[in-house]
């Protein structure tokens, strides 16, 4: 090369090929962890401003929830573990009152509905201190 020529003429892309689903989901993981209420927009807008891309925003969406597994775990597992959860809690606090409720599906797994828990200490400090006294009022029978 002989000479150098420093004026561009070429245009700016703000598309690159390299910021997959997997680079931004590297990326938004360390945000999540940090701002852990990031909205989509919030996202793009970084992504422009620090990287200077435009991304599509369905990958960008996809993208979000994959890093919010990443971070707080997927929700499925998560309720898998409850049985886990229940039996532990009963093995360190006998005497407590855990049930599970779930909706029965034909083709899959039964859907989580509510837990209820009651510890056993909480049982008894509720009897110790409880008067035994039942008043009625003027309700309907």
């Amino acid at each position: 090369m002989k000479t150098f020529y420093n004026d561009h003429i070429c245009p700016r892309k703000s598309k690159n090929r390299a910021a997959n689903r997997k680079w931004l989901v590297g990326k938004l993981v360390k945000k999540f962890r940090k701002y852990p209420n990031l909205k989509d927009g919030e996202a793009a807008t970084y992504f422009k401003r620090r990287c200077d891309l435009d991304l599509n925003k369905s990958s960008l969406t996809k993208a979000l929830k994959n890093a919010r597994n990443v971070v707080y775990g997927d929700a499925a597992a998560q309720y898998l573990r409850l049985r886990y959860y229940a039996e532990t809690l009963l093995m360190c606090n006998p005497g407590s009152t855990i049930e599970i409720d779930v909706s029965p599906q034909l083709d899959s797994d039964p859907i989580f509905e509510k837990i209820y828990v009651c510890l056993d200490g909480c049982k008894k400090g509720f009897k110790a201190g409880c008067r035994p006294l039942i008043g009625l009022d003027g309700a309907f029978f």
